[in-house]
């Protein structure tokens, strides 16, 4: 009886190890089937996408996006075909975007194109929200209809498309619409100079300084950009395009004359207060 155990013992090990190898076999066989499928099937290709974009961040640029009346709140680009001579052909596209999007236009036929771009602040899109919309509905005219409404900014962009590959659109700076706040420098007269004494080449102060503020504005490449005199307390402003200036000032009225040099670098549609150096006696 225990030599028939034991025979009968032995037997199911060996079927044991039979099964195992049958199995190892069967996990060999199809791993192998897995590998050549793998490595001898191609995947469907994807098809590269053809179309231009209009990058936000750099049509923005310095104006930033926000709820300010200075800063970009939403824009609409507009494409379409370039004609000869600079002339703008038949519409293509159009849609509406927040200011931090990118403006994706797809599967379009490779020619040249040229992209209207009008950006708008909170207030004047609210006011002609409903307005810019209609315009975007329409298949054509929408530029002209959105120049009649009057942007905050606007610029134009230029893209050549080619087959099976999305291209960047190149724009020129974003430039004061007719609804743009105005990029100006604003000299206080109430006192002038960085703070200090007068008489130690620091501030000079209204009434009992000067009673007179003459000054003359040039850009960064030394053109007149303009010249004042009025009487202080009254401030000085000039609306400039966005650039470095230098400002000659002087004082006049009180017992000396006094001068100082100010400087100002206004951003599109920002407004901005001169700096002065320390006034003193000429």
């Amino acid at each position: 009886m225990l030599a028939f155990l034991r025979s009968r013992a032995a037997a199911l090990r060996i079927a044991s190890r039979r099964r195992a190898l049958l199995a190892m076999s069967a996990l060999a066989a199809i791993a192998a089937a897995a590998f050549a499928c793998a490595t001898t099937d191609s995947a469907p290709a994807i098809t590269p996408v053809t179309g231009i974009v209009v990058r936000a961040d750099a049509l923005v640029g310095e104006l930033g996006c926000g709820r300010a009346d200075d800063q970009v709140f939403k824009y609409v680009a507009v494409v379409s075909y370039a004609g000869d001579a600079g002339t703008v052909g038949p519409q293509v596209a159009s849609g509406s975007y927040d200011c931090f999007a990118d403006a994706p236009f797809v599967n379009l036929a490779s020619d040249d194109f040229v992209v209207d771009v009008f950006a708008y602040n909170e207030s004047t899109y609210a006011r002609e929200g409903q307005a810019i919309d209609g315009a975007i509905k329409g298949a054509t005219g929408t530029s002209a209809k959105l120049a009649e409404l009057g942007a905050t900014w606007t610029t134009r962009c230029a893209a050549k498309q080619q087959a099976q590959i999305e291209v960047l659109a190149v724009c020129d700076p974003l430039a004061r619409g007719p609804a743009a706040p105005p990029t100006a420098i604003v000299l206080p007269t109430d006192s002038i100079g960085p703070g200090g004494n007068a008489g130690d080449g620091g501030t000079a102060a209204c009434g009992s300084d000067y009673t007179r503020v003459a000054a003359s504005f040039l850009d960064d490449a030394g053109a007149d950009a303009g010249s004042f005199a009025v009487t202080c307390p009254d401030p000085i402003r000039l609306e400039v395009p966005p650039a470095r200036y230098t400002i000659d000032v002087n004082l006049t009225g009180g017992l000396v004359n006094r001068g100082t040099t100010c400087h100002a670098e206004p951003r599109l549609g920002k407004t901005v207060d001169a700096g002065c150096d320390p006034v003193v006696v000429r």
